[in-house]
């Protein structure tokens, strides 16, 4: 979801050429006021997790990546929407090279760091036999052939993480991926509710992870390809909830050229959902990392 700032410097700017404006009378006073208040931090816990335990950089060791050992496959590609073949390292010979000498568990949090901003997690223990980081796509002369809809120029590389597993189509396939950050525990716990919350707010927090947290932040974990969610002001603090709910649905039924894509298979009541985790959070600030 990619939410608009509140237009504050444009309404002062009005506030000030009115009283510029050198009438006799001057504009009429207002009857009421309202302000935009904004929902005060918390103090984090101490178990919240902070940063990686490692963030490895596969643009610097491109070298080193590209000696592993590579495999070749043919994949139903849901980004370019037609058979695709690629050749790269599996992901877990990537991690264990360029992690050698750390100590990292077996159920250790992957995030795909793309150029764009866009972060995609998983677990190191899905990073199997059918997960492959792409480095080259046999398809195309030239090493990558343009991603459809991104201009000539758009590329999956450096490096394009593709599924080979059975479920493959509703696993993440982040493109331009230049860096992997591995996290002891998940990343996203900044962003959850918290025990004490509703079963409404617990599914919202569900379908935030799944649907906008590659894109979008909530204090501070997530993508950065869109805005933060929470923080300081938390997006219900400044969104009508029939325009948010408009807006998930149909982005260009309320900003023309909006860039989010559509999720018009949310329901009613997934919209309902999502809105109730993200009005909750406004109680759950906490102070960017």
């Amino acid at each position: 979801m990619r939410m608009p700032r509140p237009r504050r410097a444009y309404l002062g700017t009005v506030v000030i050429a009115l009283v510029m404006c050198g009438c006799a009378d001057g504009p009429p006073s207002p009857t009421s006021t309202s302000a935009f208040n904004i929902t005060p931090f918390l103090e984090p816990s101490t178990r919240l997790p902070v940063s990686p335990i490692a963030t490895l950089d596969l643009i610097a060791e491109a070298g080193t990546i590209d000696a592993l050992a590579r495999r070749r496959v043919t994949v139903d590609d849901p980004v370019y929407k037609r058979r695709k073949t690629y050749e790269g390292p599996l992901l877990s010979d990537v991690v264990a090279r360029l992690a050698s000498g750390r100590s990292v568990a077996s159920d250790a949090h992957l995030v795909m760091v793309c150029l764009d901003g866009y972060r995609a997690g998983l677990r190191l223990s899905e990073a199997n036999e059918q997960t492959v980081l792409a480095r080259r796509d046999v398809d195309a002369p030239s090493g990558w052939m343009s991603l459809p809809g991104k201009g000539a120029s758009a590329s999956p590389g450096p490096s394009y993480l593709v599924w080979t597993t059975a479920d493959a189509a509703s696993r993440p396939w982040p493109y331009g991926v230049s860096a992997i950050e591995i996290w002891a525990t998940d990343p996203l716990e900044r962003a959850k509710p918290g025990d004490r919350a509703d079963a409404d707010v617990r599914a919202g927090f569900t379908l935030f992870a799944e649907h906008c947290a590659r894109c979008h932040r909530v204090n501070g974990a997530g993508g950065a390809l869109s805005s933060e969610l929470n923080v300081p002001a938390n997006v219900t603090e400044y969104w009508q909830p029939a325009a948010l709910r408009a807006f998930i649905r149909e982005p260009s039924s309320v900003q023309a050229g909006a860039r989010m894509p559509a999720f018009d298979r949310l329901s009613t009541s997934d919209l309902d959902r999502l809105t109730s985790y993200l009005t909750a959070m406004k109680l759950r600030k906490l102070p960017p990392r």
